[in-house]
């Protein structure tokens, strides 16, 4: 009897071993795989990852070639590329102090009254909806639902973002580089702070494309020096 114990807390052993060995050596697939379930269903649109080096004792996370698809009704080239994003990450407790992504490619795209960021920004405020903060409550819990987890982000920033924009029905297009992009404090689920980065990068892009359409409508319309000094002027005041 001894001996089949024996035998049977052996294999287990040696099952609970392998199944940790996995884990252990397939994390960045793993994480690969998360990232783009999670972000796909935060955001709406196709999420791929090119890879995850997961670097635990330097509480490092380095994801590559990150892409967003652009929304339904929008061309079939990618919205988002981000090259390489690197993250300061506590692995005991999950908390994320900084994210930067250097140089990433945004695609701006207007149709009729639509722009594929204000779709983008729409579909992951709806996700992130579904799923409201709350602070976990004692008295709310029950055994069938467990609250949602709360992530939190100090520090998001983005350097020397190259924007495209296009405009679909007349075809004019341009582009403009927005050098600092920052956001910080992000709370929430996983989809809630999708929606925020979303919405707050929705407004930045905008804004930068709204100032570039301008100046080079006025500069259009006014020809000669005159029209670059005022194009000029209009830069440094935005």
């Amino acid at each position: 009897m001894k001996k089949k114990l024996l035998i049977i807390s052996s294999v287990i052993i040696i099952i609970i071993l392998g199944v940790g060995y996995y884990l252990f050596t397939n994390l960045d697939s793993i994480a690969k795989s998360i990232i783009e379930s999670v972000g796909t269903k935060a955001s709406g649109t196709k999420v791929t990852v090119g890879s995850v080096k997961l670097a635990i004792t330097e509480g490092k996370a380095t994801i590559y070639n990150l892409r967003f698809a652009n929304p339904k009704g929008f061309s079939d080239n990618s919205m988002i590329d981000c090259g390489e994003i690197t993250a300061q990450v506590d692995y005991k407790t999950g908390a994320i102090s900084k994210i930067h992504i250097g140089s990433p490619h945004f695609l701006f795209e207007q149709k009729g009254i639509n722009n594929n960021f204000a779709i983008l920004q729409k579909s992951s405020k709806k996700q992130a909806d579904e799923k409201p903060v709350e602070e976990a409550k004692p008295e709310a819990k029950s055994k069938d639902k467990t609250p949602p987890k709360v992530y939190q982000i100090d520090s998001f920033s983005i350097d020397d973002a190259r924007v495209d924009f296009t405009s679909l029905d007349t075809k004019d297009s341009g582009e403009v580089t927005v050098s600092k992009i920052r956001f910080s404090k992000l709370k929430g689920t996983p989809e809630q702070i999708m929606e925020q980065v979303i919405t707050q990068l929705t407004t930045q892009i905008i804004y930068e494309v709204s100032k570039k359409i301008a100046v080079k409508q006025l500069e259009g319309s006014i020809k000669g020096p005159a029209g670059k000094a005022i194009g000029n002027a209009l830069k440094n005041l935005f």
